[in-house]
């Protein structure tokens, strides 16, 4: 989650006390002014070398005697260093996935997700399905600015009016609880600086969609317990119901590539896994080829964020595995006949392995035939797969026959088989 300000951030937080040039200053700089006084960019100018500064404890505008704001210079102002978990995050580098897929692609992934949430701020709050014929702006809009709450037109950008019309009210609601100090609505993000970086070739992909992650602002609550980078991230950046792309990761120390990052975002925000064949450029080139596009496989976003732009094949086959629902080229599936075998996509063991690895839940209740436990990678939780059918259940499956009821008068659950007249509290294994 913290992709966005250790890209905002990271660049800056190098070097110990340097005199910046004013291009080295940009909107959420980190900087010593009046000293030893640490403050936030809020605003920057580097063509007139103007920089205005919100105090990093108050939040509140450097204002001189008189009251007015003050405009510094770069030779006023001193860049800091960040703690050192910043710099590592931002030595490691963040990356990004925008999926694009066809209407089919984008169905299966939204009942893989399941319905938006709006009782409580969660890291993706919702999956968005959004024509590429509507992904960009209008004339009237502004370019992609991270630092601005507002970029698009609301009367003329069908990109927002699109977004607005997929966001239930009751999401709207929510992020306005959670930030009643400002103004919150929906707004392109990410997903809007992608299109600007695509170009508009995405604009001629009828059929196809982009697969956008929304997210809400952070509460008030988040935002007191961080500091520095993170809280200007939190409180003045991802401040707005935000249109993102696919997923999004900081860099973990023991992943090998920006695309091994990547990867794992896509796992973690969507439950998607993509084969390795459909990961590797030869397999993207292909598709633009055969689609006729000139859209880039990556681009960067600063110097620490990498964008991975992945197209999934019109004929791609879906399965669902232990951690979501995968996707391979046709042609790739393991054998040549019947239902795919599962595999890891995404780093987790394959049902095969978790088979061979029930001993560490042997002292659980008893499976009905067929079906194993799985514990997630995400969060430690276990759930349950029925190898049968291929298909997960965060319920413990019962034997035939058996019901899981809740009595009307205490409210506690118990299990109940009509056929046998047996009814217990405890989880029935036969």
């Amino acid at each position: 989650g913290r992709c966005a300000w250790v890209q905002i951030g990271g660049a800056m937080a190098k070097r110990q006390r340097t005199a910046p040039s004013p291009e080295d200053i940009v909107k959420g700089s980190v900087v010593f002014y009046n000293g030893d006084k640490r403050g936030v960019v809020r605003d920057a100018f580097a063509p007139l070398d103007q920089f205005w500064i919100a105090d990093e404890q108050t939040n509140e505008l450097i204002r001189d005697a008189d009251g007015e704001i003050i405009a510094f210079s770069a030779s006023k102002l001193q860049l800091a260093t960040e703690d050192k978990q910043t710099t590592n995050s931002s030595a490691a580098g963040c990356a990004r996935v925008l999926l694009i897929g066809t209407e089919n692609h984008m169905l299966k992934i939204l009942e893989e997700f399941g319905a938006p949430e709006a009782s409580e701020r969660r890291d993706i709050q919702q999956l968005l399905a959004v024509p590429c014929s509507s992904v960009g702006c209008v004339a009237s809009c502004a370019r992609f600015d991270p630092c601005k709450r507002s970029m698009c037109n609301r009367e003329e950008c069908q990109l927002l009016q699109l977004a607005s019309d997929g966001i239930e009210e009751a999401m709207v609601d929510l992020a306005r609880r959670l930030r009643p100090d400002i103004f919150v609505d929906i707004r392109p993000f990410h997903l809007k600086q992608a299109a600007e970086q695509i170009g508009p070739d995405m604009n001629q992909m009828e059929g196809w969609y982009c697969l956008s992650a929304v997210t809400l602002p952070f509460g008030k609550g988040d935002i007191v317990t961080a500091s520095g980078w993170e809280k200007y991230w939190m409180e003045e950046v991802r401040c707005q119901i935000d249109l993102g792309v696919s997923g999004e990761a900081a860099r973990e120390e023991n992943e090998a590539s920006l695309e091994v990052t990547a990867r794992r975002a896509l796992a973690e925000s969507c439950r998607i896994g993509l084969s390795d064949g459909l990961w590797s450029d030869e397999e993207q080139f292909r598709l633009r080829r055969q689609l006729g596009l000139d859209v880039p496989l990556k681009f960067w976003d600063g110097p620490e964020t990498k964008v991975f732009v992945m197209l999934l094949p019109e004929d791609a086959l879906s399965y669902k595995g232990p951690a979501g629902i995968m996707f391979k080229e046709k042609n790739k599936i393991n054998g040549t006949a019947g239902k795919p075998t599962i595999t890891s996509l995404t780093g987790d063991p394959t049902i095969g392995q978790w088979k061979d690895m029930q001993d560490q839940f042997k002292d659980l209740p008893k499976l009905p035939e067929g079906w194993i436990r799985i514990r997630s990678r995400k969060n430690n939780e276990v759930y349950y797969w029925d190898t049968r059918n291929n298909k997960p259940s965060y319920e413990i499956p019962l034997p035939p026959g058996w019901t899981k009821q809740k009595s009307k008068t205490t409210g506690k659950v118990y299990y109940f088989n009509a056929k046998k007249r047996k009814s217990s509290f405890e989880v029935p294994t036969e």
